[in-house]
């Protein structure tokens, strides 16, 4: 998928709003490439979803964690952290649909 995603940036870059373009920017570069760039695009499935939202509310959990904790040495790990809410992750899913509905558009279906 790193190249679809790669692609899908290149083609909205020109056609979005530069604040639209950021989203779709850090949504693949923080989730959407790390936990399925290496995912070929005919072998995407929904248990490979399901571990990116599952890694995604882990580190959540982790940040809840070392806030609560009192270390100062974990407070400062996460210092500029925040957690991925329920809109955020609803926004990351948008950014991979319309990434996924590009080549049905331009007539390349996988």
């Amino acid at each position: 998928m790193a190249e679809e995603f790669t692609g899908f940036l290149a083609a909205k870059k020109r056609k979005v709003s530069r604040n639209t373009y950021r989203s779709y920017e850090s949504h693949v570069r923080l989730y959407l490439g790390p936990h399925l760039g290496q995912v070929r695009r005919r072998k995407l499935r929904v248990r490979h979803l399901d571990a990116m939202y599952d890694a995604i509310a882990e580190h959540n959990e982790l940040i809840a964690v070392y806030r609560e904790s009192g270390d100062p040495r974990k407070v400062a790990a996460v210092k500029w952290q925040r957690p991925v809410g329920p809109t955020s992750i609803h926004r990351i899913n948008g950014t991979l649909k319309t990434c996924l509905n590009r080549p049905v558009k331009e007539g390349l279906w996988w």
